[in-house]
């Protein structure tokens, strides 16, 4: 058989649907004591105390092949609501703290919470040269998206928002 234009063996133009499984992990926070006990300044509730279970993220590709051995391809991945909690109090006076802030509390019986969530977003889109059989050049350009929320609320007695401490990065590169 006669190598293709590009050292394929074949020369068609192809179409390939791709869909991934990743599970991902988040590594553990530094320390950042957010609920304590009021008498014996014990921490309740740590960041590192809010760990992160494993998730899945399914990844979706879309590749288009010419016989002229260029291409294109286009990928998204994403994870939405990725969250942990923790509680702290109840039989205890509780003191809630943030960064820079506390807030201390006034009985015993108080319940704080605090929420910990992450949402991940990924698309690209790519151009492909395939040199050789098992060589191809990919060059392309790439769009995060990463948006990250601390919140902190008291539960019992009654419900009541403290703060909440949000982040979104928007990463863009070639």
């Amino acid at each position: 058989a006669a190598a293709g234009c590009c050292g394929c063996l074949t020369c068609c133009d192809l179409w390939t649907v791709r869909a991934e499984v990743m599970f991902l992990r988040r590594s553990d926070a530094d320390q950042l004591e957010l609920i304590t006990h009021q008498e014996t300044e014990e921490t309740l509730v740590d960041v590192e105390n809010l760990e992160f279970d494993h998730n899945a993220a399914v990844r979706y590709q879309l590749m288009r092949e010419y016989c002229c051995c260029w291409g294109w391809d286009i990928g998204y991945f994403g994870i939405d609501s990725w969250t942990t909690s923790g509680n702290g109090g109840g039989d205890v006076s509780p003191v809630l703290q943030g960064p820079g802030i506390d807030f201390p509390s006034t009985a015993h019986g108080t319940i704080y919470r605090a929420e910990y969530g992450t949402d991940l977003h990924s698309a690209e889109f790519n151009v492909r040269r395939r040199f050789h059989e098992c060589v191809t050049g990919v060059a392309g350009f790439r769009w995060i998206e990463l948006q990250d929320e601390l919140r902190t609320l008291a539960i019992a007695p009654q419900v009541n928002d403290f703060y909440s401490i949000d982040t979104n990065n928007q990463l863009y590169g070639f």
